[in-house]
C-alpha cells in the first residue's frame, strides 16, 4: 500500500494557469456586469430628461455666438489700447529735466494729454 501521489512540474503549471484563467473570466463577467447596469441608468437618465437635453442643445449654439462677440469685443479694445499706446509712443519725447519745469515743458505735457484724451475720444464715439 504504497501508494504515492506524484504531480509534475508541467501539470502544476498547467494547474495555476487554468486557475488565473477562470479567475480573470469570473472577473471580466463581474465587470461586464457592472458595466451594462451603469449604461442602463445612464440610458434612463438621458430619457427621463431628454427635453432638458434637447432645451441645453438648442441654446449651446446662442451661448457660443454670445462668447466669441464678447471675445471680439474685448481684442477690439485690446487692439485699439495698443495703437493708443503707440500713438503717444511715438508723440512724447522726453526733453532735459531741466525742461520740466519751464513753459514749454508743462505746455508739452498739457498738447500729448489732450492728443490722448483725442484718440480715446475718437475710438469711443467711431463705435457708435
Amino acid at each position: 500500500m504504497d501508494s504515492m501521489i506524484s504531480i509534475s512540474l508541467g501539470q502544476l503549471m498547467v494547474f495555476l494557469l487554468y486557475s488565473i484563467g477562470m479567475i480573470a473570466g469570473i472577473f471580466l463577467i463581474l465587470v461586464l456586469v457592472k458595466a451594462f447596469s451603469v449604461l442602463k441608468r445612464l440610458n434612463t437618465i438621458l430619457t427621463d430628461n431628454q427635453e432638458n437635453v434637447n432645451q441645453l442643445l438648442d441654446v449651446l449654439p446662442k451661448t457660443v455666438d454670445s462668447i466669441n462677440e464678447g471675445v471680439e469685443g474685448i481684442k477690439r479694445t485690446v487692439d485699439a489700447a495698443a495703437d493708443t499706446m503707440e500713438y503717444i509712443g511715438d508723440n512724447v519725447t522726453v526733453g532735459r529735466s531741466s525742461s520740466f519745469g519751464s513753459a514749454e515743458g508743462i505746455l508739452e505735457i498739457v498738447r500729448v494729454a489732450s492728443e490722448v484724451a483725442k484718440a480715446v475720444i475718437h475710438y469711443f464715439s467711431k463705435g457708435d
